[in-house]
């Protein structure tokens, strides 16, 4: 009787495991399946050369033309309306942006977005180097490959709490299925892996079976291989709250640009864009410049918000007898 009752208990067990599996699949709630088809898709626009996004070897990607609707960059891959030659006056001052599509300013024209409205509310010039899809590392990156050659004098990194999350992501798609689908560098205990990152004919095989990646270890999104609706549980408990070790190193990241910044002579000032996702904590630490409430939204920031955050620097600035 007892024997029965075990039985009857493993059997019930097993059936309702292979329920959720199958109403996982059926719902099509597998990550890894839409990490495939999102992935195979995005490259097919790739090497069709119809995307404004690059592969780069040391940042993970940049961009590049005129192919975007909204989004118009230059052969430097900084937001533009136009090919220009940077050359500034004996009195002008330059200031360069660095971070992600919020900095970047995405959805909104290139005169709407706030490093535009910035650069004509202070009468100087601001060079854009916002790239959709970064993390802090790569913001980071990119002043130290891009942004310094151009001698800015100010440098203002826009701090978007959901790249708290990025920074412990390599391999793009696995954390987010969409567009950019490359790798890209992280930091590790204060050193940078995959970095160079991964060549494009071998990332086709580490999307499609991650286990084999010799870093996977320092992926944070890869879930396992594991029956799909563990795998589905793992992923919604991942994507809760911020961990502390995560502002940690976010934190880090952000002294360590702060740092090479000033050790070049130049100003090193943080902006906090929230949107759906807030981290005061993270802001305080680095004292970041504040723009006022921004309700909590999901997307960009619209053509009023991007005034809001361009009117917030000035003010903050001027302040600081920078500008008159």
């Amino acid at each position: 009787m007892h024997r029965n009752k075990i039985l009857l208990l493993f059997f019930s067990s097993l059936l309702a495991l292979l329920s959720l599996e199958i109403t996982v699949s059926l719902l099509d709630l597998d990550d890894r399946e839409k990490i495939q088809r999102v992935y195979d898709k995005y490259m097919k626009i790739y090497y069709s050369r119809s995307t404004h996004i690059s592969v780069n070897k040391y940042l993970g990607w940049i961009h590049q033309g005129t192919s975007h609707p909204l989004l118009k960059f230059d052969t430097n891959g900084i937001r533009s309306d136009g090919e220009k030659k940077y050359k500034r006056g004996k009195e002008q001052i330059r200031i360069a942006l660095f971070g992600d599509s919020f900095t970047l300013g995405d959805g909104v024209n290139f005169q709407e977005s706030w490093g535009y409205i910035l650069g004509r509310q202070l009468n100087c010039e601001v060079l854009n180097f916002g790239v959709q899809g970064y993390d802090m590392t790569q913001a980071y990156l990119r002043w130290k490959h891009d942004g310094l050659a151009f001698d800015p004098d100010i440098v203002i990194f826009g701090l978007q709490p959901e790249n708290i999350r990025r920074n412990v992501n390599i391999i793009r798609v696995l954390y987010h299925g969409n567009t950019p689908v490359f790798s890209k560098p992280r930091f590790v205990n204060k050193k940078l892996i995959n970095y160079p990152t991964i060549e494009l004919d071998r990332l086709s095989e580490y999307v499609h079976n991650p286990s084999t990646y010799p870093l996977i270890k320092h992926e944070y999104w890869f879930l396992g291989n594991n029956f799909r609706f563990i795998s589905f549980i793992k992923k919604r408990i991942k994507n809760t709250g911020f961990k502390k070790h995560h502002i940690d190193l976010a934190f880090n990241i952000i002294t360590r640009f702060k740092e090479d910044v000033e050790r070049k002579g130049k100003k090193f000032y943080v902006v906090y864009l929230p949107n759906y996702f807030q981290c005061d904590a993270l802001a305080n630490l680095v004292n970041a410049i504040r723009v006022g409430y921004i309700s909590p939204h999901v997307g960009h920031y619209s053509q009023k918000e991007n005034k809001q955050v361009a009117e917030a620097i000035t003010k903050y600035l001027r302040e600081q007898n920078i500008f008159t």
